[in-house]
């Protein structure tokens, strides 16, 4: 499975509230209720809703690679 990152498209992410019930697209174990905060990132034509725990996740691993990369750079 391709690794996540928000790297990419900071500009279009926003965070909302669920209006229905759904999985969350990091994990399907993770059910997002009306009313869950919910990270909203777009994809392709569409959106990609992911649920606290699967951005916070995501938002981890993106700084662990900011942080290699300065790492790299002598910082």
């Amino acid at each position: 499975m391709e690794r996540r990152s928000l790297l990419h498209r900071p500009k279009s992410i926003v965070v909302d509230a669920a209006v229905h019930s759904h999985d969350c697209q990091g994990s399907s174990k993770h059910r997002l209720a009306p009313g869950d905060r919910r990270l909203k990132a777009p994809r392709d034509r569409g959106h990609e809703h992911y649920c606290v725990e699967c951005t916070l996740a995501i938002i981890q691993d993106d700084i662990g690679k900011l942080q290699a990369i300065a790492h790299q750079l002598g910082a």
